[in-house]
């Protein structure tokens, strides 16, 4: 079981607390990194929805040139949750 502050973890991994504080600093930097750049994907879209002439390209590609029509979920970009 890990106590408070996962020294538990740190022993069985035999690291010492400063390298384990470090790695899980990096850790969670990249992961809020990626999600930021997740939520900003999907701000611009809600800021400026494809236009008209954008969502028939996609219409069309998806009737020619995709195995499955899988433009309805282009037309809109909803948040992943």
């Amino acid at each position: 079981m890990t106590s408070i502050g996962g020294s538990s973890t740190r022993k069985a991994a035999k690291k010492e607390r400063s390298r384990w504080l470090q790695e899980a600093a990096s850790e969670y930097l990249r992961k809020r990194t990626k999600v930021e750049e997740v939520e900003a994907y999907f701000a611009g879209y809600e800021r400026t929805p494809l236009s008209d002439d954008e969502l028939a390209l996609l219409r069309w590609n998806a009737g020619h040139l995709l195995d499955e029509p899988a433009i309805q979920a282009k037309q809109r970009c909803p948040r992943p949750t």
